[in-house]
């Protein structure tokens, strides 16, 4: 399969170089970077990725592209920060009100491989055949990477138009984790596949985890309806330990965003650089959730994708206990057109936040019940 990539890349390179600089050739450049990406951890050869590589400079007009559509999110987040701010700080009260903190949490159970292969396609095909064929797609044509060497647990890479979406997974399939993970990243991958006609170049998403924690949330209901597992308290402990963390961590840039405190960010990594100290940011979480995830101490703008999505996929989450084929196609027609939607009616029709206290005192009661 490292062939046929490579004969893909070849042949799309040949492809872009001849292409005119306009917005088909800016998504042909942001497809090739990425799947170039994905080729070099399927080989781990430097020779090979950088003969690659594309030579000539990147298009001014891809350029443009990456920095306009970041900053117009940018834009927004930074319109409704006060309405966000706001929000975050009614969802830490109520945690606080419970006397629920965030903490140092790890758990690894170990499962076997090969009923789980079996759960995770029978997951996957009851969530209907595009998600299934997604799936199967990317495993025939060597599209998922289980990896030693991955920094992170996984991650996905859009490469719409040439080839399937590729994810990397770190290489520990005898844990259940390995398998929340991969769920999680296929998520992104039919998010992917239903907006494969709303090209973003923003490296800014509020919006891009929506898919891949609601996927999370319908495994675990499916391992509990399945008796893969006996009960969801350790699933749903983790998920509440990372959401409080990214709510905390979102409600501090929100206020730097309110104080006109962000400058000089970078629309490429997201970098920026703010006059508080980190000390006083760093004092300020933990005195909204407790404890600091070692994963979350940059303070990163990507917090916003998670806690954001998180709100979004608890709503959804929430509606398909009640109809799930008619909300799932809901579901899919907001995900194709949530690109288009004002930020502000966003957060007014999907940010239940009734919803949201209803599940951690259901939670806390649960755990506390332990």
């Amino acid at each position: 399969m490292e062939n046929d990539k490579k004969a893909r890349l070849l042949k799309a390179k040949s492809y872009i170089l001849r292409m005119p600089n306009n917005k088909k050739k800016a998504i042909m450049i942001d497809a090739y970077d990425r799947l170039l990406q994905y080729y070099g951890e399927l080989t781990c050869d430097n020779i090979e990725y950088n003969s690659l590589c594309i030579d000539n400079e990147i298009p001014l007009k891809y350029e443009r592209f990456i920095c306009r559509d970041t900053q117009k999110i940018i834009d927004d987040v930074t319109q409704n920060a006060p309405s966000l701010h706001s929000i975050y700080q009614i969802i830490i009260d109520i945690y606080k009100n419970n006397n629920f903190c965030s903490y140092e949490y790890n758990a690894f159970d170990k499962v076997s491989i090969s009923k789980m292969a079996e759960v995770v396609y029978n997951f996957f095909a009851s969530l209907g055949n595009d998600v299934l064929n997604i799936y199967l797609n990317m495993i025939n044509h060597d599209n998922i990477l289980l990896s030693n060497t991955s920094d992170c647990s996984g991650y996905a890479l859009d490469t719409i138009p040439l080839d399937y979406p590729c994810i990397v997974i770190e290489n520990i399939p005898k844990y259940l984790q390995f398998y929340g993970v991969l769920v999680h990243e296929i998520g992104h991958c039919y998010q992917f596949y239903l907006q494969r006609n709303q090209r973003n170049f923003s490296n800014f998403n509020p919006y891009v985890e929506i898919t891949s924690l609601l996927f999370e949330k319908l495994f675990c209901d499916y391992l509990v309806n399945n008796y893969v597992i006996k009960d969801r308290l350790q699933y749903d402990l983790e998920d509440h330990v990372y959401f409080l963390n990214d709510v905390s961590i979102s409600k501090v840039l929100s206020k730097l965003f309110i104080n006109r405190k962000i400058c000089s960010l970078n629309p490429y990594n997201l970098s920026y650089n703010t006059s508080v100290s980190s000390d006083n940011l760093f004092s300020e979480i933990i005195n909204d959730c407790g404890y600091i995830m070692p994963n979350k101490l940059d303070l990163c703008l990507d917090e916003f994708h998670y806690s954001i999505s998180n709100i979004i996929a608890m709503y959804f989450h929430q509606k398909l206990k009640s109809n799930f084929k008619v909300e799932w196609q809901n579901y899919k027609n907001f995900i194709c057109t949530i690109n288009y939607l004002p930020m502000d009616e966003v957060i007014d029709k999907y940010f239940d936040i009734d919803l949201i206290e209803d599940n951690i005192k259901k939670f806390i009661k649960s755990y506390r019940g332990r």
